[in-house]
């Protein structure tokens, strides 16, 4: 009976050391089989990893690409647009509300949002696109300024330059001296009196430098002009008649200009005008003038007639818009002073 006994707790001593042994081995390959299955994942995970980042990196490639190949197709269409103009281009007020402002925005509406990256990439990967990265934009540069004539306008440009008036001599070093301006055409110019566009840097005689404006007010009838070279060098006379090379003369060359000019005085027939007018679009096939608003049907019916049989197209007869359609597009309703200007062909106040 000891001897049964002692079998059966032998056996289960066997059997249960056999359970412990098994068990191990079971619990054994399970967790080989579920390291097996972390491993085997996360080679899954490394390979949907570099796949992504693959499919990132060759997306963000082709985003760069349809950004370049936009904004090359902009560039050679619409490299730019500069606007020259007296305050009727600056603006005026302390909004300095101005059509080249307004001009800008609907560009950015109508033209460079066809080009809109995010509608041509898939939904997964529009989080690449940076707004700020790839922002597509035609320029509109301002180049109005406050009292310009038609030859302070021409002036800045460069079409008819400004010429010393006086002789002068450039100092040694970089002292500054008073220099006189006139039109090259002889006419009195009055530039800088609100702005210094177009003429941030000049060169006189092949030397670079500033003029600054000295004045008590910008309607002040007593005003200075100085000139300061940029690099010290020797004392140099220069001429009467000497041009005076504005930046402005330069800067916007490759921009498709926009001319709105004659409303502050500077020409006397319509000719003149014209031809000041063809100045500022001469080597452009790109261009636009814009005609004065002020006067009526009548009084402006010469110079409006050969703006047309000069420019066609390209000329927008501004005075005869705001008298028949601006109102209503603007959204506004004529009043009967309206009326009776618009019938008169009188832009109404």
């Amino acid at each position: 009976m000891k001897e049964f006994k002692r079998f059966l707790q032998f056996h289960r001593t066997i059997i249960s050391v056999l359970c412990i042994v098994a068990l191990v081995v079971a619990f054994s390959y399970t967790l080989y089989l579920a390291d097996k299955a972390i491993s085997d994942r996360e080679g899954e995970i490394e390979e949907n990893k570099s796949q992504i980042v693959n499919e990132t990196v060759d997306t963000e490639k082709y985003i760069e690409k349809l950004y370049e190949s936009a904004e090359d197709l902009i560039i050679k269409k619409i490299p730019g647009i500069v606007c020259w103009g007296d305050s009727l281009t600056a603006g005026m007020g302390a909004q300095k509300v101005n059509y080249p402002m307004e001009l800008e925005a609907l560009i950015s509406q109508n033209i460079t949002e066809t080009f809109n990256l995010s509608s041509k990439i898939k939904e997964d990967y529009k989080y690449l696109v940076n707004k700020f990265d790839h922002t597509l934009s035609v320029p509109v540069v301002n180049m109005g300024a406050v009292g310009d004539t038609t030859n302070a306008t021409l002036g800045r440009a460069g079409v008819v330059p400004f010429v010393l008036a006086e002789d002068i001599t450039i100092p040694v070093g970089r002292s500054n001296v008073e220099i006189k301006l006139q039109s090259e055409n002889g006419s009195e110019v009055a530039p800088m009196r609100y702005t210094d566009l177009g003429m941030e840097s000049v060169t006189i005689s092949g030397i670079k430098g500033k003029i600054e404006i000295s004045q008590a007010s910008q309607t002040s009838v007593h005003y200075k002009y100085y000139f300061t070279r940029d690099v010290e060098g020797n004392s140099q006379d220069v001429p009467a008649g000497t041009i005076v090379k504005t930046s402005g003369s330069e800067a916007y060359n490759d921009h498709i200009p926009i001319i709105f000019i004659g409303a502050t005085g500077g020409w006397e027939t319509s000719y003149e005008l014209v031809m000041e007018n063809r100045g500022m679009v001469s080597g452009h096939n790109k261009y636009i003038i814009i005609g004065l608003p002020t006067g009526t049907a009548s009084s402006r019916k010469n110079l409006e007639d050969a703006m047309v049989k000069e420019f066609g197209d390209n000329y927008i007869n501004l005075r005869e818009y705001l008298c028949t359609d601006g109102l209503t597009d603007a959204g506004l309703t004529p009043t009967a002073e309206d009326l009776a200007c618009m019938a008169e062909g009188t832009v109404p106040i």
